[in-house]
């Protein structure tokens, strides 16, 4: 009996509507139509995307004379071995305001950019997109961007906190070329994921990593530059193939941060989880109780501040959400059956039939 050939994949580069672009394994490019089923309510947030391996439906007959070559079908996705999510929390960059998005798949390294000027480094963001990363499990690295003038002891202010917690960061200048050779090194051979908001230069950092495919780029005037600001200019998500070998995928400017709502305080801030099972009171939330061996830790000098500092705008954030969200909210039960079926294999995308 003749063995079923396996499925034919290729990896997801970028999805504009109804049509996704993928990369197979020689560097060939094609085009696809995605299948309707993906573009369902019922999959809102769980569809395709960026970093996904998709499942291709059987190759197309040539066209015929004059008339536009056919596009094959993306029938379904790989199991996932991770996923980037974020709860979208302002109406204005979404109508899906209360349910989580699905950011990429299959990254194992977030760069998390942020700028040293125009806009200027700020932690609390910082703070947030490095929680979001480790509550999806990914490896965080701090990218310190627009350096070229920064003094040296202004970069090691910035960086060493963030180092003393385990964070590996990286000054660099994507238009200077300074700092890139390491920030390399280090993504090499991954599937890398940016995260930051617009205007810190992460179009220009990916077009450095990648010369000759890497996205365009904005100039920035001097006015914007006078007034600390940045300038956007990804509107979507896209792969591109790494220097050294593995992908990067340069995301949209975020402009709300908050963890999906499987995601867990502790899971954000692990140096946090590793103190607490010392409390005195099991069910300690670290902010007034007596015997708190994680408040501790901060007045002794242990456990960073600005660790804990951000550990309490993550807690407030997750209770201030509406009752019911979490594992057992109907989005999270979805995403819950979504998964098992991952697990057990090939994803088709669920019921329904193809529209077109």
């Amino acid at each position: 009996m003749a063995e079923t050939p396996a499925a034919e994949t290729a990896l997801v580069v970028a999805i504009n509507r109804h049509v996704i672009e993928l990369l197979h394994t020689n560097g060939q490019t094609e085009r696809c139509r995605l299948h309707g089923r993906f573009r369902s309510e019922a999959h809102r947030g769980e569809g395709v995307v960026v970093g996904d391996r998709a499942v291709l439906g059987p190759a197309v007959p040539p066209p015929a004379p004059g008339m536009p070559p056919p596009l094959r079908t993306v029938l379904g996705i790989t199991p996932r071995t991770s996923a980037l999510r974020r709860h979208l929390t302002s109406r204005g960059e979404d109508d899906r305001v209360g349910e989580d998005l699905l950011v990429a798949a299959n990254v194992d390294l977030c760069l998390i950019v942020q700028s040293f000027r125009a806009p200027v480094f700020r932690p609390t963001v910082a703070d947030r997109l490095i929680a979001l990363a480790r509550a999806c499990a990914i490896p965080a690295v701090l990218v310190l961007n627009k350096a070229e003038d920064a003094p040296p002891e202004a970069v090691a202010s910035i960086l060493a906190p963030y180092r003393r917690l385990g964070v590996d960061g990286f000054a660099v200048s994507a238009l200077c070329g300074t700092g890139l050779q390491p920030l390399g090194d280090r993504a090499a051979g991954h599937l890398t994921v940016m995260l930051g908001p617009s205007g810190v230069g992460k179009s220009a950092l990916a077009a450095a990593l990648t010369p000759g495919s890497g996205p365009a780029t904005g100039a920035i005037s001097e006015a914007r530059l006078r007034a600390g600001r940045g300038r956007h200019t990804t509107v979507q998500s896209r792969l591109y193939p790494l220097r050294g070998g593995g992908y990067i995928i340069d995301t949209a400017g975020i402009r709300s941060l908050a963890l999906p709502d499987a995601a867990s305080a502790a899971d954000a801030f692990p140096e946090i989880a590793e103190v607490a099972p010392a409390c005195r009171f099991s069910d300690c939330t670290h902010r007034e109780e007596p015997g708190c061996a994680v408040r501790a830790a901060v007045a002794e000098g242990r456990l960073a501040q600005r660790a804990y500092a951000g550990y309490l705008l993550v807690v407030r954030d997750l209770a201030a959400r509406p009752a019911g969200r979490g594992d057992s909210h109907p989005g999270a039960r979805k995403r819950q059956r979504l998964e098992a079926g991952r697990q057990e294999g090939l994803w088709d995308g669920g019921g329904g039939s193809d529209p077109d």
